[in-house]
């Protein structure tokens, strides 16, 4: 079972990461922890292109972040990741994105994700496949906290 708490992605900025001012534009960092969310998701079977085999799609309706610091061309970024799940059809996770290097904090970003059925309908009861794997990340994410 993978380590996860919290679940770390690194990736490196790309030129087409950042703007005029040579800084990663402010809406990508919502997409770094969309890589790392995904990644944390697919370890646990869970890669959101696969839910609709559990006839549920995902949905991120609320995304907050706090910016700190700038990451620029070519800096290695960690992205940590930690998910909560409370509900059936919520999952919380809050991300923190650092400069590899000196491990500075550039932002805190929180999105939560619900599940929909495939008319749009919000899921209040998991498929019990899907439940077990959620239950299973949760346990893992649990079991590696220091």
């Amino acid at each position: 079972m993978t380590s996860i708490s919290p679940f770390h992605w690194r990736r490196r900025v790309a030129m087409r990461d950042i703007d005029a001012f040579a800084v990663v534009w402010y809406g990508n960092y919502l997409q770094y922890c969309d890589e790392a969310a995904t990644e944390l998701l697919r370890a646990f079977d869970l890669a959101p292109a696969s839910l609709p085999t559990f006839g549920v799609v995902p949905a991120v309706v609320r995304a907050s972040c706090r910016y700190l610091a700038a990451a620029r061309l070519d800096d290695e970024v960690d992205v940590r990741v930690q998910v909560r799940f409370e509900r059936a059809a919520r999952l919380d996770f809050s991300y923190e994105i650092s400069r590899a290097t000196d491990q500075t904090i550039l932002a805190k970003i929180e999105t939560t994700m619900v599940l929909l059925r495939q008319s749009g309908a919000l899921v209040y009861l998991l498929p019990e496949p899907l439940r077990v794997r959620l239950q299973a990340l949760l346990a893992a994410q649990h079991r590696s906290r220091p």
